[in-house]
């Protein structure tokens, strides 16, 4: 909720706000694009996404204006998807597709922000999140032993203590 606020605030004070008549009202001005862009220069958040490339999902980080991008895995014969920062921005959750054909399976794992100490949480799991202190990682075990893509889980909720592993 802090964090949309933010946003809204820097978008109001860098005028991008629409009038009444709607965002056509106002001329078109390099002037509150510029100062938004230098508003987010001087947030301390970045952004991490997945992105394809090279034949496979890498995990990326970037900075809030969106320069600086780098890559935090470098894998090529194994997808990361849908990664989730932890509260204190420190770690990564996510979920790493390993293996081919029959044998693929899907996996949750966590590592710092900079792409180091990659630790396994669980196999055959998916959906990770933190919980709201940053300690723990909540995920789902997977329905099947084969690899799906189906993301409903019946199995209950686990949870992956980052101090006890």
């Amino acid at each position: 909720m802090r964090a949309v606020a933010l946003f809204i605030a820097i978008l109001a004070g860098a005028g991008v706000a629409a009038g009444p008549a709607g965002p056509a009202s106002r001329p078109a001005a390099a002037g509150p694009r510029a100062r938004l862009r230098a508003a987010l220069t001087t947030l301390p958040f970045g952004i991490v996404h997945e992105s394809f490339r090279g034949g496979s999902w890498e995990l990326m980080a970037m900075k809030a204006d969106g320069s600086g991008p780098r890559a935090l895995t470098r894998t090529p014969d194994v997808h990361e998807l849908y990664p989730h920062v932890s509260p204190d921005g420190r770690r990564i959750c996510f979920v790493a597709d390993e293996g081919r054909g029959r044998t693929r399976v899907r996996s949750v794992y966590h590592m710092k922000t900079d792409g180091a100490r990659r630790t396994l949480v669980a196999r055959n799991a998916r959906q990770p999140c933190w919980r709201h202190e940053g300690l723990a990682i909540a995920y789902v075990k997977g329905e099947y032993a084969r690899f799906t893509t189906s993301s409903y889980g019946t199995k209950g909720l686990y949870f992956f203590d980052l101090a006890t592993g």
